[in-house]
């Protein structure tokens, strides 16, 4: 909601993938306080988010889902990003509502975060469909990982500008890698929603993701997982093996959330691949993940 945020990015190198037009701000943020965003910020912009939410789903000639990608450890992200689910569920009643939301490290630096997330919580649980929660510890850890793998040699040629380290192209003691870990995330949507940008014979609805994932109505937070972690934009390394690739998906080193789901259970669970890949790869692929699951389960 601050003004100065958004006007930064509308005179920055992205101001070209924005419409000017549907932002919405205000003169300052939600002070890290959920109750502002939800509560103030939320009842006093409401008809304009309703307007400029039916503006885009207008122009819309299969309506597919709703994305919200927002913070829960700010007042805004959390609160108005929240109260955004209610609005959309009001308005737009049958459209699915996939929510990407990103959770504070402990290291946070925002005394409230932990309020705000809880708070928000409750919202997300009630009103999305689908959830896929990405921690920010989570997102420095496999970019220091990375960032260990290029100097050791490990991962091959890091391309110049490249964003597998920091928008440096290095990363210095300490310094948080905003542009990596914002690149892994934004690989993970590219993925998820390239089956709804291009065409293919085998592709799937996005709709289809929440219908055989999400066994009960409240049940709808999914671990995620990528791999590889960069993308061939970024290193110049030899395509990797789809076995490998495999085994990499149920890596906890390759979660975006710090969980390990093997010491619980899988209720379900979808692979989704990108690629020249046959079917018969994926067939095998499938049934050797089933026996080794057995086999530790025995």
């Amino acid at each position: 909601m601050e003004e100065g945020v958004v006007n930064e990015i509308l005179q920055g190198p992205l101001r070209d993938l924005f419409d000017s037009t549907q932002f919405i701000t205000d003169v300052s943020g939600s002070g890290n306080n959920w109750a502002v965003g939800h509560k103030l910020y939320g009842c006093q912009y409401r008809e304009q988010i309703v307007e400029k939410l039916r503006r885009v789903a207008e122009q819309c000639d299969c309506l597919q889902c709703f994305f919200v990608i927002h913070s829960m450890g700010g007042g805004t992200g959390s609160g108005l990003g929240t109260f955004v689910l209610n609005v959309l569920e009001d308005e737009f009643p049958e459209v699915y509502r996939f929510v990407t939301s990103v959770y504070p490290s402990a290291e946070d630096d925002v005394i409230t975060s932990p309020y705000n997330s809880v708070l928000a919580m409750r919202e997300l649980t009630e009103h999305a469909d689908c959830v896929l929660p990405i921690e920010n510890q989570s997102l420095v850890d496999i970019v220091n990982k990375i960032h260990h793998m290029a100097n050791s040699g490990k991962l091959g040629a890091v391309k110049p500008n490249s964003l597998v380290t920091s928008n440096k192209g290095g990363m210095k003691e300490g310094e948080k890698p905003f542009d990596a870990m914002n690149n892994i995330v934004a690989n993970l949507l590219l993925n998820l929603t390239s089956s709804a940008r291009f065409e293919g014979a085998l592709n799937m609805d996005l709709n289809e993701i929440s219908m055989n994932l999400v066994p009960f109505p409240h049940l709808h937070y999914l671990t995620s997982s990528l791999t590889p972690l960069y993308t061939l934009a970024d290193v110049n390394v030899p395509t990797r093996r789809l076995d490998q690739m495999f085994s990499d998906a149920f890596n906890k080193d390759h979660q975006l959330i710090r969980a390990d789901p093997k010491h619980s259970l899988y209720l379900a669970c979808a692979l989704m691949v990108r690629g020249n890949v046959h079917i018969s790869d994926l067939r095998r692929n499938i049934e050797r993940s089933v026996w080794n699951f057995l086999l530790t389960l025995i």
